[in-house]
């Protein structure tokens, strides 16, 4: 059976097999990537290149300072990267980092956070705009999505991406923002893209909420964005 989380190892460069199974438990390393490849995205000049973290799938334990077990199961990776891969897993992202592009880092929570003893920022902020009753979308709807982004003012300095029932709106930041303020930002955010007339989901001010990637493998079936834009 192929490991999970094979592909973000491969993304992260690490040195050997050997030393992400150690690390992530797993018995299997099926790579992903050509080597070169790998290394040239986890080495992006994170000076310009919002980052992300990326795990197979959103289940994950929280990190806790009592707990030895809890992997580092998120790779550190450039945004636009972990936007446009194929993944072949359910990948999700959450965007705060604790490190570095190409290295490794635990889920983080609320509660713990103060405790995890490296600093902790957001690069971007999301937001979930559904479809009127959650709808598939037609060309109609889809029309009056380009539309919006073609011409609202708020979105002129994000991405988005086509979700099945919706759309994902990506905004770097400027600067990385220490998590302990960036739910202040993200809700003036959110309400400037109520007052342009988007539905958003207000539960996107939880910064540490999980996102599922443009492209992934779900209950086995492959998900393709029409539209990523970043």
């Amino acid at each position: 059976m192929t490991a999970p989380l094979a592909e973000l190892a491969s993304l992260a460069a690490l040195d050997a097999a050997e030393s992400f199974d150690e690390r992530a438990g797993i018995r299997e390393y099926d790579g992903g990537l050509p080597r070169d490849e790998a290394e040239q995205a986890a080495r992006a000049d994170v000076a310009r290149v919002p980052l992300v973290a990326v795990a197979a799938d959103k289940f994950a334990p929280g990190w806790r300072a009592d707990r030895r077990d809890v992997p580092h199961a998120y790779a550190v990776l450039p945004l636009a990267w972990a936007l446009a891969h194929v993944w072949p897993t359910d990948a999700h992202l959450v965007v705060y980092t604790a490190t570095g592009a190409g290295q490794w880092q635990p889920r983080l929570c609320k509660d713990t956070v103060a405790d995890y003893g490296e600093p902790v920022v957001c690069n971007v902020l999301l937001a979930d705009v559904d479809n009127p009753t959650h709808a598939e979308w037609t060309p109609a709807t889809l029309a009056v999505a380009v539309e919006q982004h073609r011409t609202l003012p708020i979105l002129q300095s994000a991405g988005w991406y086509v979700t099945a029932h919706g759309r994902r709106i990506v905004q770097p930041l400027a600067a990385p923002v220490p998590v302990p303020a960036v739910e202040g930002y993200l809700r003036r955010w959110l309400a400037d893209l109520e007052a342009a007339g988007l539905a958003v989901d207000r539960a996107c001010l939880d910064w540490t909420r999980h996102f599922r990637l443009p492209h992934v493998t779900r209950d086995r079936v492959p998900y393709r964005s029409p539209v990523v834009e970043v």
